[in-house]
């Protein structure tokens, strides 16, 4: 419930006075605007029944006590209406010019923070640019100097803070820039915080949802938060949103890596025939050796998870050293089932235990 301002009476004061006055004059005119029979004449009421002829008198009568009463009532309805508005506006009036002053505050403090950020974001944007390092780069850990690192950190700390500062204000919801938005996100991405870029990103989508980029970005950072089943299911809606606003003309590496992304997350749901018919298209075009590799080990790790045997094993043998160091790292989480195989454990160079 909302909290009763003070205000709140002042504004109650002032309508029930002008409701008083209004009421006054509205009372007395409607009184007189009524005929109320008398014009009635001594031969008219001498046609009427007994009955009849005494309502109307009575009437006549009734009519003429409150003829002789009611411009006092309205009278002293319209003063205690003009005093109460008085009371009302001189109390009023002196609240309201403080409330107008900390609303120009307010809106001052809102155009600095804007200008900060946009300022800030600039400066963000123009270390990244200069890394060599984008949006999709920045989800996908592409390395940066560790220097230019450290100069990105208290960019990025300043930016989140500018930022903070513009939600806080009231009704400034719209008032954080989308770009602004996007570059804080490559930001902490760059940084590594997957946890608050896939937040950053997931607010920036709300306003720019047809931006390909960091759709795909923010599955990647959904994914890499890894906070459960929650985090699974933004993550595969980000890919269902990069895929739906992918650009006709792309790398098909990017496109295969997209479908790579989406069919692991569909793994890790556990919804392997849907994981595998996006491996099949990102085989399509996947022609570069990152996104080669992550496919195999994609691949054979859904097979384990299926206990697969077979395809896993066929899948395995294409594997290179790399590959192989990912697979050993992950034996006891998506190749448990195979933990004790000794053929699969000479292959990816695990000594059986015996």
């Amino acid at each position: 419930m909302d909290k009763f301002e003070y205000g709140d009476l002042n504004r109650f004061v002032v309508s029930l006075g002008l409701a008083l006055i209004l009421g006054s004059i509205g009372s007395l005119w409607l009184f007189l605007r009524e005929p109320f029979d008398l014009g009635k004449t001594v031969d008219q009421l001498q046609k009427l029944t007994p009955v009849a002829r005494e309502v109307i008198l009575h009437r006549q009568e009734l009519t003429a006590g409150t003829m002789r009463v009611l411009p006092y009532i309205s009278g002293a309805g319209f003063a205690c209406g003009a005093i109460l508005m008085l009371i009302g506006i001189r109390r009023w009036a002196p609240a309201h010019r403080v409330q107008e002053r900390i609303q120009q505050k307010t809106l001052e403090k809102l155009i600095y923070d804007v200008k900060q950020a946009k300022q800030l974001a600039n400066k963000v944007q123009a270390q990244m640019q200069q890394a060599g390092v984008d949006l999709v780069g920045a989800a996908e850990g592409r390395n940066m100097d560790a220097v230019v690192v450290e100069q990105l950190r208290p960019l990025v700390a300043a930016l989140n803070k500018s930022v903070e500062s513009i939600r806080s204000t009231p009704d400034s919801e719209e008032a954080v820039h989308p770009d602004a938005l996007r570059t804080l996100a490559q930001g902490e991405l760059a940084l590594g915080n997957w946890v608050a870029a896939s937040a950053i990103l997931a607010e920036y989508a709300r306003q720019r949802p047809e931006d390909f980029e960091a759709n795909f970005s923010r599955g990647v950072a959904f994914a890499n938060s890894r906070q459960g089943q929650p985090s699974n299911v933004n993550a595969l809606r980000a890919y269902n949103d990069a895929v739906a606003y992918m650009p006709t003309q792309i790398d098909p590496n990017l496109r295969a890596r997209l479908f790579t992304y989406r069919g692991a997350m569909l793994k890790r749901m556990g919804r392997f025939d849907e994981a595998l018919a996006d491996f099949g298209v990102a085989r399509k075009f996947a022609t570069a050796q990152y996104e080669a590799h992550d496919l195999v080990y994609n691949l054979a790790s859904t097979y384990a998870l299926m206990h697969d045997r077979e395809r896993m094993m066929a899948t395995i043998r294409e594997a290179t050293p790399d590959i192989l160091e990912v697979i050993r790292a992950r034996l006891d989480d998506y190749f448990s089932h195979f933990r004790h195989d000794r053929e699969f454990l000479e292959i990816i160079g695990v000594r059986p235990r015996t």
